[in-house]
């Protein structure tokens, strides 16, 4: 569980206005789906990386305040959270490296939410015939064979046919996903900017960087970085998206841990 033992004072870096930032006793980003991308749906954390816009109208990452030492008072102040519609004017306008990598990160999930719902639509109807057919199936393989008393007590008793057992899992398909051209460019940019990262960041787990190469239908790239990785590295993630590159799979792809 995420726990806050607080509220300290810290003064933005662009305009020293003084803001409150949360002191965490412990985090957790427990989410009710992941997806390829890095959004987290109904997360405990939010998505942006600390990525705020001042009042001063400068766009800073709360990592970059000053801490005052002091501890807020009873009515924090914080700084605003940037809206969707925000978040081209944050990367034109960025003043750092770093906060043009967390706008293009939020950006980036923010072009592939349209593709989210059609994803989601898509998986639910498939779903749904997958259990359809396979119950139909189960009960022709399995038919009733009560006579009409058998049934007429059973009825009474409140007692029901056996229903078949749940469908067996069966492959999965997705939605063609085609980038635009803005998400093409904000995605080449970012890997610039990933790829400026620190080595050891780039060595021990480059799935997000992976991830992008995927989505731009590089997946020779992103199957070299996965297969880069040690094996202590490896996980949920790493294995599906290695998946999804021998597959020629460029989606964003919903999972659970």
């Amino acid at each position: 569980m995420t726990r806050i033992r607080g509220y300290e004072l810290v003064a933005s870096p662009c305009c020293r206005t003084i803001y409150a930032q949360a002191k965490f006793s412990s985090v957790n980003f427990t989410a009710s789906a992941f997806w390829t991308d890095g959004k987290r749906e109904n997360s405990l954390m939010p998505n942006d990386g600390g990525l705020r816009k001042c009042e001063c109208g400068t766009f800073f990452m709360m990592s970059d305040c000053t801490s005052t030492g002091l501890d807020a008072d009873d009515n924090p102040y914080f700084a605003k959270h940037l809206h969707d519609s925000d978040l081209p004017l944050a990367i034109q306008s960025a003043s750092s490296q770093k906060v043009e990598l967390a706008a293009r990160r939020a950006y980036w999930m923010h072009l592939n939410d349209g593709y989210r719902g059609i994803y989601i639509a898509h998986r639910a109807a498939e779903q749904e015939a997958t259990e359809l057919k396979w119950a139909s199936d189960w009960h022709r393989a399995n038919p009733d064979k009560r006579n009409s008393f058998k049934r007429f007590i059973d009825k009474l008793l409140f007692r029901t046919q056996t229903s078949a057992p749940p469908a067996p899992q069966a492959p999965i398909s997705f939605p063609s996903f085609e980038p635009t051209e803005i998400q093409r460019k904000n995605m080449i940019r970012l890997i610039e900017l990933v790829e400026s990262e620190s080595e050891a960041y780039l060595k021990e787990y480059p799935i997000e960087l992976a991830e992008l190469y995927r989505e731009l239908g590089m997946f020779d790239k992103a199957s070299a970085l996965i297969n880069d990785i040690k094996i202590e590295n490896q996980d949920v993630v790493t294995n599906l998206i290695l998946d999804l590159c021998h597959k020629k799979i460029s989606a964003p792809v919903r999972y659970r841990y």
